[in-house]
């Protein structure tokens, strides 16, 4: 992985110093500065894009492509590191697997047996606008991808969720909130709508589906209410047909304001076992890992149609918590597992 305790050193202290700089999306600039001038240390070239992310290129013509995010969601946690056991907003979500393939990248550079590109994002926790601008500027002749999000080191994430983010409204004449008790209470009837939605997906969809209320306002003559569902592969017709079923039965309205398709990474592809034979020739049995979450990843397999897997270190579970901390020694291990990937090392 590294050639001694000296390259070890500035693995862990790059990782420190990012997490010391807190970006919640929206305010990444501070770090963004930070890993542009340690990109330029490491002969990486980095460009920062209008949207604000950051986009690495080198090598030849058959490349892979490197991602992961910058930003964090909001809630400073204090750095903490005790030379085992690392914590700080955004070590898990996504600063840790962001390090670990920057430096792996840097060790990795000159010995690759492919090229590469490198997109950072800085709005991956809100659109990932940023990251769609930097694959526009290069979007071809990717062998595969691998981004940036927790894995517990030994795991290769091959399957998300996809996720649709739908607004449900009423409009109806003005009224004194005393006249409910007479006519009903709209904003009352688009949780009844929510709550049935929730209930039949999870009936007919058979597994787990996730369905989240985001924020709910109203105003003299209208209510609304926003939410996000998260169904698995093969299941958004039945979302769409749930919906419009249930907002004729409550006599709503609802429009559908983004739709991430669910992505799960081909068994055949070449990235899958490039990484499953990486982890192995680390010393470590690997696992194939199935989210209910979403990550740049939807993005990049289903609208780029480049063969996808998700790695790094931390426990997801931790994610967005008050938690979220790494075993340094797994951090470690998976800039060791990338490093063989990168360079076709097992």
């Amino acid at each position: 992985m590294s050639s001694g305790k000296s390259s070890e050193r500035e693995e862990v202290s790059f990782l420190v110093n990012l997490l010391e700089r807190y970006s919640p999306t929206g305010s990444v600039e501070e770090a963004r500065g930070y890993l542009v001038d340690k990109m330029r240390e490491y002969g990486l070239h980095p460009t920062v894009l209008s949207r604000g992310g950051v986009l690495c290129q080198g090598g030849g013509r058959r490349r892979v492509l490197l991602c992961g995010h910058l930003d964090t969601v909001p809630g400073m946690i204090p750095v903490r590191f005790d030379g085992r056991i690392l914590s700080g907003r955004g070590v898990v979500d996504a600063k840790g697997p962001l390090a670990a393939i920057v430096q792996a990248l840097r060790l990795s550079v000159d010995e690759m047996d492919t090229g590469y590109v490198l997109i950072v994002s800085v709005d991956e926790e809100d659109g990932s606008v940023s990251t769609i601008e930097a694959l526009e500027r290069c979007r071809d002749g990717f062998m595969g991808a691998v981004v940036g999000e927790p894995s517990r080191t030994c795991g290769v994430t091959v399957s998300y969720y996809g996720m649709m983010a739908v607004e449900a409204f009423i409009q109806f004449k003005p009224m004194h909130p005393s006249a409910s008790a007479w006519f009903g209470d709209p904003m009352e009837r688009l949780f009844r709508f929510s709550i049935t939605v929730s209930d039949r997906l999870r009936s007919r969809v058979g597994r787990k589906v996730v369905i989240q209320p985001i924020r709910s306002d109203r105003a003299q003559d209208y209510c609304r209410l926003s939410m996000e569902i998260r169904y698995p592969q093969d299941a958004g017709e039945t979302v769409r047909s749930t919906l419009s079923e249930a907002s004729k039965e409550f006599e709503c309205e609802y429009r559908v304001l983004a739709d991430i398709p669910p992505y799960t990474t081909p068994e055949d592809a070449e990235v899958l076992s490039r990484m499953l034979n990486s982890i192995r020739a680390s010393g470590l049995e690997p696992r194939l890992i199935r989210k209910t979450s979403t990550s740049d990843m939807n993005i990049i397999g289903t609208f780029y149609d480049v063969p996808c897997v998700a790695y790094g270190p931390g426990n997801p579970r931790l994610s967005h918590t008050w938690y979220e901390r790494i075993r340094i020694q797994d951090y470690l291990k998976s800039v060791e597992v990338l490093c063989r990937f990168l360079k076709g090392n097992f």
